[in-house]
Parts: C-alpha cells; structure tokens; sequence
C-alpha cells in the first residue's frame, strides 16, 4: 500500500481528475479545496494526496486550513479502507500535520476516530453534523407557488445578511454576529451568489446561495425561508428556479449537503428532484 502526497492542487487535480470527475458530486469538497489553491505553486497549509493498492485508489484526501481533513473512500472493501486510514493516520503523526477535524463517511470518520485516538490519546472528537449529500441531474415538474425568482443585489444586502445570522443559528448552530458577516455577504453577492424569491406581494421570502463551483456542477446552500413565509412551498420556488438556472448554464448538475435531522429541507430536495448518493460526517478535534 502506498501513499502520495501531491506538490501542490494542480498535480492531485492533474493525476486524479477522471477518479473525481466520476465521482464529483462525493468528493466536492475535495476538489473545491483544490481549485481554491489552482494558484498556489505549494502550501504550507495545505496538502493533497492518496492512497493506492495496486494501481487502484484506496482514498483521496486533502488537509486545508481551516477546514476539515477530508477523506473519500471510491471503493469500500473494509480491510484495504481500514489498512488505508492506519497508515495515513501514522503520516499524519510523524511529520506532525495538524488536524482541524474529519470529514467523510460513518465508516471512514469511525476507523479514522478510534486509530487515531489510539494513537493520540488526549485528542478527543466532537461530532457536528451528520448530513447527506443530495445530488440533481433532471429538475423536476413541480407545482410551486406563484411569485419571481432574480439574482440578489446589494439593494437586500440588509435581508440577506440577517438571514445569514439566522440560518447559522437555526441550521448550523453557529451564533453570527450581523457585523462581522456583513462584508462576507457582500462580496458574495458582488459575486452573484446569492438569489431571492419573492411574493406576489413582491416581498422576499426565500434566499438560496451557490456556493461552490466544481468543474462540471455547482453546490447549494444557505437555503433559508423567513419564517412567517414558511410551509408555503417558498423553499421548493427557490429550490426549482435555481437549479433549472444552473442546469441552464450548461452545468451537468446541481448538489448540496443537507441535516439528516431536518426532514422539512429533505421533503423540499426531494420534490425538486434531488437524490441522496452519500453521506457525511463532520467531526471537530476539540
């Protein structure tokens, strides 16, 4: 078994596009942490790589500060999975790479938890987020309320910033703070990011954001309802508008991540026409 670690994202993007394109909506935030880093000749904080067994990719992975230490597994025969997340845990160890967190299936955040654990002891891990990862090729023909659907401008720069404090605290459990966000949201919709629904009433009532562009799709989020607009079919308006707007653009797909937990936004997803082809599992290194 053996593992390579890749110079800079170019070369992992180089060597393994086929493996991620084949599997682009699984490994999106891999390739999303890469192209972010297209720029970058090497990093200090970032590292990418994997790990094969006869020529046949065992797992990818990448480590970027901050986020998450990233771990996709294209196969799943356990014994090679298992041997895989040993000896990355034992490079992680020896040259002493520091690990915000794990992100990746129940199975791969399992074994990579209680190897590393015996390994390092003190490190304890607190699970975040349990999510499934949705993914859509065919909008669906759907009933959705009346209203119209644009791209937000800094004019809502207000509501979509306070419906940002309000998504965190009500979907990630993140307490934002308006000011600190504020100058975030606005670059993010200087770059077109962000969209709004409104009302026959011309009210907005629902924002969605894409937020990751990956080489044949593009990732959703902040997907958020007002509440005194809710249950109304909003959140599906929004949710069938954008991504025929992004299949429209000559993407191959749309995908999001969303709470297993919340059974609203799956019911919506859903509707829309999005299909679960994996999970997710965010743990934090406390």
């Amino acid at each position: 078994m053996r593992l390579h670690t890749y110079k800079n994202a170019q070369s992992f993007l180089k060597a393994n596009q086929p493996l991620l394109v084949d599997n682009e909506a699984l490994t999106q935030l891999i390739i999303y942490n890469a192209l972010q880093k297209l720029t970058v000749p090497s990093c200090n904080t970032c590292f990418f790589g994997t790990i094969t067994e006869c020529n046949q990719v065992i797992l990818l992975f990448s480590n970027v500060t901050p986020y998450n230490l990233q771990i996709v597994a294209p196969i799943e025969e356990k014994p090679l999975l298992q041997a895989a997340i040993k000896l990355l845990i034992k490079y992680l160890l020896e040259i002493n790479i520091p690990v915000k967190g794990i992100s990746g299936n129940s199975v791969i955040c399992n074994n990579f938890i209680t190897y590393y654990t015996k390994k390092s002891p003190s490190s304890i891990f607190k699970e975040y987020l349990r999510s499934d990862i949705l993914e859509l090729r065919d909008v669906q023909t759907i009933n959705i309320p009346n209203g119209f659907f644009r791209q937000a401008e800094l004019s809502d720069l207000d509501t979509i910033t306070h419906w940002n404090v309000l998504f965190g605290n009500d979907v990630l459990d993140l307490r934002l703070e308006y000011d600190r966000i504020i100058d975030m949201v606005k670059e993010q919709i200087n770059n077109n990011l962000y969209y709004l629904f409104f009302n026959t009433d011309n009210i907005p009532v629902s924002m969605a954001c894409t937020t990751r562009k990956l080489l044949n799709g593009s990732s959703i989020s902040y997907v958020y309802t007002a509440n005194n607009y809710r249950g109304l079919g909003y959140a599906t308006a929004i949710m069938y508008h954008l991504s025929k707007s992004i299949l429209e653009q000559g993407n191959q797909f749309c995908t999001l991540f969303v709470d297993k937990k919340n059974q609203a936004a799956n019911r919506v997803y859903h509707k829309t026409g999005y299909k679960v082809i994996a999970e997710n599992y965010n743990y934090y290194l406390t």
